[in-house]
């Protein structure tokens, strides 16, 4: 039995947020997969993530992270595909319904770290519309009075399991496990608990 360092970058909900969330209950089965432990090392930032990961001091990062293209490191192949999601103050803007509708309207422009004050301030009227990975930002507005999310699908994003592209052994390994999640229903199972859809395409459930 070996041990798997995992960085989680967070709070970012669904994904990671305090002790559970998507990508914690899938690197955990992964771990069990592998018949290794699992070591989370909670991340606040991305860029720090990168930094460790490409440092040795984790062997993978997770986060809703999307597949991009990041120097020293390769990706599984992704686990969720999803895209951008607009929200808007329904009673302020009840004729917002995409992008196109905002015409001169301020768009939110917050980095993860600062999502929730983002938020606040759609709910307060200092912006007019905020857009975000769908499934984070309909977290964050859940319970947000005439906050809502009202556009999905803004663009494709593959959010992938990252590690060092020189680890090329531990990559192999991981792409044997999780292909093995998504076989024995594993992987659908978590996707339905945390985003309500089982489908690796969340466009799958709303053609």
């Amino acid at each position: 039995m070996g041990t798997l360092r995992a960085g989680l970058v967070g709070p970012y909900p669904p994904f990671t947020s305090t002790g559970s969330g998507l990508d914690a209950e899938l690197i955990a089965a992964l771990g069990d997969r592998l018949g290794d432990d699992v070591v989370v090392a909670p991340i606040v930032t991305v860029a720090d993530g990168w930094q460790r990961l490409v440092a040795g001091d984790d062997d993978v990062l997770l986060g809703g992270l999307p597949a991009t293209a990041q120097q020293g490191v390769t990706f599984l192949p992704p686990y969720v595909i999803t895209g951008q999601g607009l929200a808007v103050n329904t009673r302020r803007l009840p004729h917002v319904h995409s992008p196109a509708d905002l015409g001169g309207r301020t768009l939110c422009s917050p980095d993860r770290d600062t999502l929730p004050a983002a938020v606040a301030d759609l709910a307060s009227g200092a912006c007019d519309a905020l857009l975000e990975l769908a499934p984070v930002l309909g977290e964050l507005v859940r319970d947000v009075p005439d906050v809502e999310l009202v556009a999905r699908g803004l663009s494709v994003a593959e959010i992938a399991i990252a590690v060092a592209a020189e680890n090329t052994p531990l990559l192999a390994r991981l792409q044997v496990a999780q292909a093995e999640l998504e076989s024995d229903g594993t992987l659908q199972r978590l996707r339905r608990r945390w985003l309500g859809n089982p489908f690796v395409d969340q466009a799958a459930a709303v053609r």
